[in-house]
């Protein structure tokens, strides 16, 4: 079975866990899987993005942002755009949250609007719930939201 669909962009998160290695299974051909510690490296190769946004921490990119931008250029030929996410330990850092998140959604696309495949399995805590909230922000006052997949 082919992917049904075409991914502008992959949003994912990347925390400074210690992540094992996993053999993960496309969501569109049970027969394929990828072995890779960054899920994220293994929906890139399952959706085939235009690209990949990394919202991490600075500590979180020192940890694994060598390594993962490795593994995307040698599997993919992407280079992630990262962009610096705060930890969230001020209300002044959520909104900051709130407004990346919102901005790296946002596919620009003056014909259509792009579609987006959201990663949260590596989100810290609560971000699974603050994703969702995010979307459907976007559902309600973009003219022309994004259409997004959440993978988990």
């Amino acid at each position: 079975m082919s992917q049904p669909v075409h991914f502008a962009r992959l949003v994912t998160f990347l925390g400074k866990a210690a992540y094992q290695p996993t053999a993960y299974q496309s969501p569109y051909d049970a027969q394929q899987t990828f072995p890779t510690q960054y899920v994220a490296a293994a929906l890139a190769e399952f959706l085939r993005p235009d690209e990949v946004v990394v919202l991490a921490t600075d500590d979180a990119w020192e940890v694994h942002g060598g390594q993962f931008t490795a593994q995307l250029c040698d599997h993919q030929g992407l280079t992630p755009q990262r962009i610096v996410f705060p930890a969230g330990r001020s209300e002044g850092e959520l909104w900051a949250q709130f407004e990346i998140l919102k901005e790296a959604l946002r596919v620009p696309n003056s014909s259509a609007p792009g579609r987006v495949a959201l990663d949260i399995t590596l989100g810290f805590r609560s971000a699974p719930f603050f994703c969702a909230g995010v979307v459907s922000f976007l559902q309600l006052v973009d003219e022309r939201p994004p259409e997004v997949s959440i993978y988990y």
